[in-house]
């Protein structure tokens, strides 16, 4: 596991926990691999089709040991069997995020948008730093004013677009 550098060791706890980190994404990766061939062999039956919940436990599981692409393309692929799935989304945009690609966590979120309606408690903050941390202040504004008209309120954000 070439992403677990002996920085990311140290800052996940040291080897121990390296070791059981990449122990349950193993055993994530077959638990679900199992449940996908359980589906398979049972002609694709609907109520045979895997939870989705294995799908977020194995994009966690390689998230913790930084294999960000297999996460985004284990969360990505609920939806090569479900249509919706609010948990996939969230968890996929927080992957984004540890990697900082902070305009794709962004178009994640819109895409959480777009499939459940917009939500402004839940996810305008992490758009509003997302946007942030690319120097997008217009966005931030923009997001913001939104935040604010449905009476909430953020300090950090509230500063930043106050600083010139």
């Amino acid at each position: 596991y070439p992403e677990m550098t002996p920085e990311v060791i140290k800052m996940v706890g040291g080897q121990d926990v390296a070791n059981r980190l990449i122990a349950n994404f193993e055993q994530s990766k077959k638990d679900l691999q199992e449940a996908i061939d359980l589906y398979k062999s049972s002609g694709m039956a609907e109520e045979k089709k895997p939870d989705v919940r294995l799908f977020i436990k194995l994009g966690k599981d390689a998230k913790y040991i930084r294999k960000y692409d297999f996460a985004i393309s284990t969360l990505e692929s609920v939806f090569n069997y479900y249509d919706k799935s609010d948990i996939a989304l969230i968890n996929m945009a927080h992957v984004y995020e540890d990697m900082g690609e902070y305009q794709k966590a962004i178009d994640t979120y819109l895409r959480f948008y777009d499939m459940f309606g917009v939500q402004v408690q839940q996810f305008h903050l992490d758009i509003m730093k997302d946007y942030m941390a690319l120097g997008d202040k217009a966005n931030v504004i923009k997001y913001y004013e939104e935040f604010r008209k449905e009476g909430y309120d953020s300090e950090e954000v509230k500063q930043y677009i106050t600083t010139p």
